[in-house]
């Protein structure tokens, strides 16, 4: 890994029920793995990024499922316990943090798929999940589904994840232009 930058991290993160939905589906994580510290929905984080660095995570239970709400809760919750477990700290190289990025979102998927099938009023919950482990410098992105990532910089957005969708594959296939997936309300 490159060699360690003093970079401040500030970051505010929030949910909102919307105008569609009786209930929020949504939840996130903002953790700082250096400090022990999380932040819950509607708090703000601003300080020098530690040597173990900042976890960030948006999870969107998938509307309409069974226990949504549950899935996408469970999903920051596990992702955080596993990386606060993880011995990663500013020597690790972004691949051996990208590869413990993975694990948690794996974990946290068994983990979920494992209670939808041992307990009935729970079957076919899910949640989308797009986290991010900044270390140094540096940051690993995990993505599940179609919540998306994007990376500011220097006043430009740019998109780093694709959907992880039937819309998105047909337009990888070349079956559908983005207007007409846009038309469709892809």
């Amino acid at each position: 890994m490159a060699e360690r930058a003093e970079i401040r991290v500030t970051v505010f993160g929030a949910t909102d029920v919307g105008q569609v939905r009786e209930h929020n589906e949504d939840n996130l994580l903002v953790a700082d793995l250096t400090a022990g510290e999380r932040l819950g929905s509607g708090d703000t984080l601003s300080r020098e990024l530690g040597p173990r660095g900042f976890l960030a995570a948006v999870a969107d239970g998938m509307g309409g499922a069974a226990s949504g709400e549950l899935a996408s809760e469970m999903a920051v919750d596990i992702v955080h316990e596993s990386a606060a477990a993880r011995d990663i700290d500013e020597g690790a190289d972004i691949a051996t943090v990208a590869t413990a990025l993975d694990e948690c979102v794996t974990e946290a998927n068994t983990r979920i798929f494992d209670k939808s099938q041992a307990e009935s009023e729970h079957r076919g919950m899910g949640t989308t999940m797009t986290s991010a482990w900044v270390l140094g410098n540096e940051i690993a992105i995990a993505q599940v589904g179609d919540s998306r990532g994007y990376l500011l910089r220097k006043g430009k957005l740019v998109q780093v994840t694709k959907d992880q969708s039937l819309i998105e594959q047909l337009i990888q296939d070349g079956t559908l232009t983005e207007e007409e997936a846009e038309r469709l309300g892809g």
